[in-house]
Order: C-alpha cells, then sequence, then structure tokens
C-alpha cells in the first residue's frame, strides 16, 4: 500500500516548527504501516518539494491561501496520483483548487482524508475582508466534501464533519525525537524553573502565567523563573513583554525567541516545569495541543489549562488551573511541585505506553483498509 501526505505550508517558517515535528511523526508511523509514503510540502512561499526534492515554484508574494490554491491544481502535473492508495492531506483552508485535485483523486480510485487539526477553525480567523472571502470560498467547498473525500481525521469528538465520517485521532508524539531532560546537566539555582515551547497565540494563556507570577511576587520571595520559548503571533508577544515590563517582571520571564536543536535541549536540560496551553477557551472547541504530551515525554511535570484526552489532569505529574480568565494561584502549584518527587524516567514510561503516534496513525491506517 502507498500514500502521499500533502502538507502544503511553508515547513521553514518559524511558526511551523511544531507542525512539522508532528508531520514528521506522522509520516514516520504511516511508513511502518506502508510499503512507501511520500510527502509533498513547501519551503518558503513559492517552491514545492515532495522528499527533499524541488518539483515546482509558484510565485504569489505573500499569500499562502493563494498558493495552495494553485499547488493542487499543480499537483497532478507533476506527480503520479494512479500509484497511490491513500492520500493524507494537512487542512488548512478549503480553496478551489483542493476542491479540483479531490475530484481527480477520486477518480483513480484513491481514498482521501483530510485531517483538520483545528475544529470548528473559522473563528480563529479575522474578519478582515481578504478572511471574509476566504471564508466564503470555504463555506462553497466543504459544502461538497463528501462526494470526494473518504475519512476526516480530527481531535475532536465529531462522529461527522461536513457530512463525512470522522477518524478521532490524538496529537501524539515521535519519541524517537524527544530525548529525556539531563539532570546531569542541570545548573544549579535557587529557582523553579518553568518553560513555555509554542509557537505563541493568545490561546496559550502565558500572559495568565505572567499575572500570576506578579501577584505571587507581592507576598513571596521571587523564587522563580518563566521562560517563554518560540515566535508566533507578533502582537501577542509584543503585548507579553509589555505587562512583563508593566509588572517589572524581567528578572523572572525571559524571552529566548524560537530555539531548536542542542540550544532548546540545554533549555530543557535546566528546566523543572513545562507549561502548556492555559487559555484553550479562547479558540474554542475541538483542539488538542500536542505540547503537553511532548513536556511529559520530555520527563517533565505540567501546568496546563484543559483536559487532555490522553494525559489526564488526575495524573500526580499534571497540574491543572482554572479553565478562565481568572488568576491562578501560582503558589499552590509551587506547592505541588515542591511537595513531590517527581521521577523524569517514570513521566517517560507513561509517554511511551500513551502518546506514541504509532498508535494514532494505525486508527487511520485500520480505516483506509476497510473495503
Amino acid at each position: 500500500m502507498k500514500g502521499l501526505y500533502i502538507s502544503l505550508s511553508d515547513m521553514n517558517s518559524d511558526i511551523s516548527k511544531g507542525a512539522k515535528r508532528k508531520i514528521k511523526g506522522q509520516i514516520k508511523s504511516l511508513k511502518k504501516f506502508s510499503d512507501e509514503v511520500d510527502w509533498i510540502y513547501n519551503e518558503g512561499i513559492s517552491t514545492t518539494y515532495c522528499n527533499g526534492k524541488k518539483i515546482f515554484e509558484t510565485e504569489t508574494g505573500n499569500s499562502q491561501t493563494v498558493k495552495s490554491n494553485i499547488d493542487f491544481k499543480k499537483l497532478d502535473k507533476y506527480i503520479d496520483l494512479g500509484k497511490y492508495d491513500y492520500i493524507y492531506i494537512r487542512y488548512i483552508i478549503a480553496n478551489l483548487g483542493m476542491l479540483s485535485f479531490l475530484k481527480k483523486a477520486k477518480s483513480k480510485g484513491i481514498k482521501v482524508i483530510i485531517e483538520i487539526p483545528t475544529y470548528p477553525y473559522l473563528e480563529e480567523l479575522d474578519n478582515s475582508l481578504k478572511m471574509r472571502i476566504y471564508k466564503l470560498i470555504d463555506n462553497h467547498v466543504t459544502k461538497r466534501l463528501h462526494k470526494w473525500v473518504y475519512r476526516i481525521a480530527c481531535t475532536n469528538k465529531d462522529d461527522k464533519i461536513f457530512n463525512i465520517d470522522t477518524i478521532k485521532i490524538d496529537n501524539g508524539v515521535d519519541l524517537d525525537n524527544v530525548s529525556v531532560v539531563n539532570r546531569k546537566n542541570r545548573k544549579e539555582d535557587n529557582y523553579v524553573n518553568f518553560i513555555g515551547v509554542a509557537s505563541i497565540d493568545r490561546w496559550h494563556g502565558y500572559d495568565r502565567f505572567i499575572e500570576a507570577i506578579n501577584v505571587y511576587n507581592h507576598n513571596n520571595k521571587a523564587n522563580i523563573k518563566f521562560y517563554i520559548v518560540g515566535g508566533g503571533n507578533p502582537k501577542v508577544i509584543e503585548s507579553l513583554k509589555l505587562l512583563v515590563e508593566k509588572n517589572k517582571l524581567e528578572k523572572n520571564v525571559i524571552f529566548t525567541g524560537a530555539k531548536d536543536g542542542e540550544e532548546l535541549e540545554n533549555l530543557y536540560d535546566n528546566m523543572d516545569v513545562g507549561v502548556s496551553s492555559l487559555a484553550l477557551f479562547r479558540a474554542g472547541s475541538g483542539h488538542n495541543p500536542i505540547k503537553t504530551k511532548e513536556y511529559i515525554a520530555k520527563g517533565l511535570p505540567v501546568v496546563t489549562g484543559y483536559e487532555d484526552s490522553l494525559v489526564p489532569s488526575n495524573l500526580e505529574f499534571i497540574c491543572k488551573v482554572e479553565d478562565d480568565e481568572s488568576i491562578f494561584n501560582l503558589k499552590g502549584i509551587l506547592k505541588w511541585y515542591n511537595d513531590k518527587e517527581f521521577n523524569e524516567q517514570s513521566i517517560r514510561k507513561y509517554a511511551m505506553e500513551n502518546v506514541s503516534w504509532d498508535v494514532q496513525m494505525k486508527k487511520v491506517i485500520k480505516e483506509i483498509e476497510k473495503v
């Protein structure tokens, strides 16, 4: 059985680093259940690749959505669709080019699975004229998807989306590429170090953590540091920096920018607690972030603001704060951390047994194999 994975977003951008890790993990697992899996993706705003080989360029200015539309129209000219048994498409927003591509794939007897990382998703888009046009096109296309799409993979609980049966998956982790924190590299200090790694946006709720630090500092010794790691939404990042400056928390909150490779690993080795999404309610329903799973794969306990389907809040290494805009009790979190002797290997063991990508993508393959 041969598969094609399509993710028409810029894999070189800072904002795509998290998605790129996820996509590579999914493909790696799909390859375990398939004879062959090709990967089509973009690097930069104009160039499209297949398995590292450039296949075409599309000059469209700075519009990823317009490029995606044109790319889908071009794909069948540059690849042999007929050799694939299934196509897995990571969805951004629907366009007419994708609709045309799906029709051709269906005509060749290919089973198409579309993954919708977040559903519903339109509320995440702004209300500019350009976005309103994109939303109208999306609505036109999604009403017709059921004619050509076999299944929709999603992390929410809907049985059908766009009148198409769903495959309920969870965000997983490629455990082979996530190392456990190395305490031997820990620099001795008197701080409890928290880390938030993300393509930063408002639903990560890091402002809530900063506000909690500010309240804590009024009556306690400032013995904590919060490392915010990543690029993302410039307006959100700027607002976080202004909040830190306003409350004079520069010694407690450190913005590192985007990090990966050895730099990121060195940071992790000095961290005590991972900070997952603290304001997922701001983005509506249908989300199941990967970050909590990545933290426990590294052996870190986690502070989170939502209920994760694979990592429930009743686990001793999970501390869940209120799922609202309130300023939570940081003193209570520190007590939770200090009262327990967390063992990174036991946390990692839970990750190995519960959050592997292999478990999730096997669900997709089982659906594809149905007659």
